[in-house]
């Protein structure tokens, strides 16, 4: 999959962590968590890329991120901090964790999100 092709299968989702285990599936993907919150104290409240992640097994990653044992204390933040969370993701059966982490980078690039560490 190159950088043009990236995310062209996308698919949606509006969750929270009492509703994520019956939207996400357990399959191959890589995907982008987005939240609406002000920035700054007292700005209007935007729609900013929290994280950048692939996974074997979505549902089971999302299980993580939901919980206390997330590692990533960014994003365990802003996760107990917004009610709701918007999810973009794409399928990629068969694919291996190298091929997913490069379509990562192109997604670091082009969304900057404030929880994944700089490449």
């Amino acid at each position: 999959m190159g950088s043009a092709e990236v995310f062209e299968n996308k698919k949606k989702v509006f969750l929270d962590r009492n509703s994520y285990e019956d939207l996400l599936p357990s399959e191959q993907v890589v995907y982008v968590i987005f939240a609406k919150f002000a920035k700054e104290s007292g700005s209007n409240e935007t729609l900013n890329c929290l994280y950048v992640g692939e996974a074997e097994d979505m549902l089971g990653n999302f299980k993580r991120h939901f919980s206390e044992r997330e590692p990533n204390t960014c994003l365990k933040h802003f996760l107990n901090k917004c009610g709701s969370i918007m999810v973009f993701y794409d399928p990629v059966p068969g694919s291996s964790e190298e091929s997913r982490s490069r379509i990562c980078r192109v997604l670091n690039k082009r969304y900057e999100p404030q929880c994944n560490a700089p490449d």
